[in-house]
């Protein structure tokens, strides 16, 4: 089993990179398994669990503790890795990509992601998840894994001057579960979604 946990964005934002996800796919048929789950921020990336029910407890403790902040997406970004999938992506191809909406940096996200990183290694075993620590940039997933890289390039120079200036009162939080320990992202269901306090 693993989970994951994210903001969830609004109603807005979700038509939008829908939208746009529909548009490239179009012309550069990148895939949709990024669409499996609603539009979200990840705060936490996936990591092995033991006990749902614990890890779900302190989610609701996670939630009641955050108040409703303003976030911004600030323009496409494509991110490629060569021969590996880390864990994210469903391939076996020697490069993948993923694209995305980057997220400003802010001090909440930031410190929410070393804070739950901290209290979910305090809590639980085995939390590391690939991209965690101070390096972790945040963002919204358009696409992720299905294509080799060289198709998120050509998406991506066709795309990459799109406007987009969002943003958005972050307002739920989200987590994300799956029964498995399969890298395919379309494996995960919104498990449980809860208001911010």
């Amino acid at each position: 089993m693993k989970v994951a946990i994210a903001f969830l964005l609004d109603h807005k934002i979700h038509n939008f990179m829908r939208s746009l996800a529909v548009d490239i796919h179009r012309q550069y048929p990148l895939g949709f398994s990024a669409a499996s789950a609603l539009p979200h921020i990840s705060l936490k990336q996936p990591f092995p669990i033991a006990d749902l029910a614990e890890v779900e407890a302190y989610f609701e403790q996670l939630a009641a503790s955050i108040p409703p902040f303003k976030v911004e997406l600030t323009r496409l970004e494509l991110q490629t890795y060569a021969g590996q999938s880390r864990g994210i992506a469903p391939t076996k191809k020697a490069e993948w990509g993923i694209l995305w909406l980057a997220v400003r940096e802010n001090p909440v996200l930031r410190n929410l992601h070393r804070r739950i990183n901290r209290e979910l290694g305090e809590r639980f075993e085995n939390t590391r998840a690939a991209f965690d620590g101070e390096a972790y940039r945040f963002h919204a997933t358009l696409f992720t894994g299905e294509q080799n890289a060289d198709l998120y390039r050509e998406a991506f120079a066709a795309y990459k001057d799109t406007p987009i200036n969002l943003s958005c009162t972050i307002k739920q939080i989200a987590l994300f579960y799956k029964n498995n320990d399969s890298a395919d992202v379309r494996d995960f269901i919104t498990y449980k979604i809860l208001p911010l306090k």
